[in-house]
């Protein structure tokens, strides 16, 4: 039953990452420059920021749940844990592809193209909050895979990046939340986490405060 459950938690990731390939063949359908050529004649000097903040929408989202008296699978401090885990793994499969790939971006400004960092972010931020809060509602889950994809559409429209681009981002964003939850000691230990607060005394700078964490 486990065994199955873990195929089902990285078939998403492999089929968006199976998806980017076929947008890169030139008789393909979706094919990428086809697509980007297309977007772009629809929607003419298209230009917005919105996508640079838009991905951590459901970050916030899941404090005001918090706040709100809505309890997700884990206590606050886990939560800020996951969410941080999970792009501080974004951030280690993202950077190094886009620096070996050099992929040229469709505005031609830079080689670092594939993947797409926003669109990472945005879905490792989007499944962390859909495993904190998809068992309350389906509609949370359902938002935070909107704005998810609203992000990876944004830079697809703002000409900073392919389809293939997106496909991939989303994958690694999905995967990068997988592995922060399953890393992380709480999740497989079920020890509650300790916020502990110590005066200690430095030579130099006399008292202080050491705050320790112990998760």
């Amino acid at each position: 039953m486990k065994k199955k459950h873990e195929l089902r938690t990285y078939a998403a990731p492999v089929a968006l990452f199976t998806a980017s390939l076929f947008t890169i063949p030139d008789n393909s359908p979706l094919n990428r420059i086809k697509v980007r050529d297309a977007v772009q004649s629809g929607f003419p000097g298209f230009r917005t920021h919105m996508d640079d903040g838009l991905w951590a929408v459901p970050a916030a989202g899941a404090y005001a749940l918090h706040l709100a008296g809505v309890k997700g699978r884990n206590d606050l401090l886990n939560t800020t844990l996951l969410f941080l885990k999970s792009q501080l793994f974004t951030e280690i499969l993202v950077e190094p592809l886009k620096y070996t790939t050099r992929v040229l971006r469709p505005d031609s400004s830079t080689r670092n193209s594939f993947p797409s960092g926003h669109t990472a972010r945005a879905f490792a931020v989007a499944t962390c909050f859909h495993r904190e809060f998809g068992d309350k509602s389906i509609w949370y889950s359902i938002g935070g895979y909107t704005i998810a994809s609203a992000t990876g559409l944004l830079r697809i429209m703002n000409n900073r990046h392919w389809i293939t681009d997106v496909l991939g981002g989303a994958a690694i964003g999905i995967v990068s939340a997988q592995l922060a939850y399953g890393t992380h000691r709480y999740r497989w230990g079920k020890r509650p986490v300790q916020l502990s607060c110590m005066p200690v005394w430095f030579a130099d700078s006399g008292k202080q405060l050491m705050f320790v964490i112990n998760w």
